[in-house]
């Protein structure tokens, strides 16, 4: 399978070929693919309401995306509001420091990079009803090897993380966090969705995402 990523791309085209590429790896991985899909934060909200009508939401008014886990007699769901995910390749959030992002990197808050975040999270409980981050030593890998990205604040977040990078560049992953891409490939047996040369994913990303991911793997 040849995955080369673009975030020129609009915002809808991101969001369904992140929807896409990470059923895919699901469906290589003996993996189901959750029930529901929904692209915008109102839809999400309502079907998530007509399940419980005391829930205000499924997705906080904030959350660029959410994984609704499946309850008794329910279903689970992914997320993601489209347009309020970023597309610009240099991101100056309110007090951290700026940062390049891009579908495919280590940095990638795209619809894509949403998308297969929050499948990270469905695998995560798919696998286990309490979380299998929490129980199966991942904890230990996170103790001791650099972040993928600054949206690891606790284990389940660091685990969506390492999926959503080995769905898109799993070579970016291997080659950078090589203890994250050893537990998920000899520790879980999952399979790579691709071979291809994290620069290959990356060539239509530009020279400035290019470089911040060199400085990523360096570090």
């Amino acid at each position: 399978m040849t995955v080369v990523l673009d975030s020129r791309w609009p915002r809808e085209r991101l969001a369904r070929v992140g929807r896409d590429i990470s059923f895919s790896w699901l469906t290589l991985n003996g993996l189901p693919v959750p029930d529901r899909v929904y692209f915008d934060r109102e839809s999400a909200n309502a079907a998530r309401r007509v399940e419980d009508p005391r829930s205000k939401y499924m997705m906080a008014p904030t959350w660029l995306g959410v994984y609704q886990r499946t309850w008794s007699g329910g279903w689970s769901a992914v997320a993601i509001d489209v347009q309020s995910c970023h597309l610009e390749a240099r991101q100056r959030p309110s007090g951290l420091k700026p940062f390049w992002q891009a579908p495919g990197s280590f940095m990638d808050f795209t619809p894509l990079g949403v998308f297969c975040h929050e499948v990270g999270h469905h695998v995560d409980y798919v696998l286990h009803p309490k979380a299998y981050s929490r129980q199966n030593g991942f904890q230990d890998v996170v103790d001791n090897e650099d972040e993928v990205s600054s949206v690891e604040h606790n284990v389940l977040e660091s685990f969506a993380e390492a999926i959503r990078l080995f769905i898109t560049n799993p070579d970016l992953l291997r080659q950078g966090r090589p203890d994250r891409y050893e537990y998920l490939t000899k520790g879980m047996g999952l399979k790579a969705l691709h071979d291809q040369s994290w620069r290959t994913v990356l060539r239509n990303a530009g020279k400035r995402v290019v470089s911040a991911a060199e400085g990523w793997l360096a570090s």
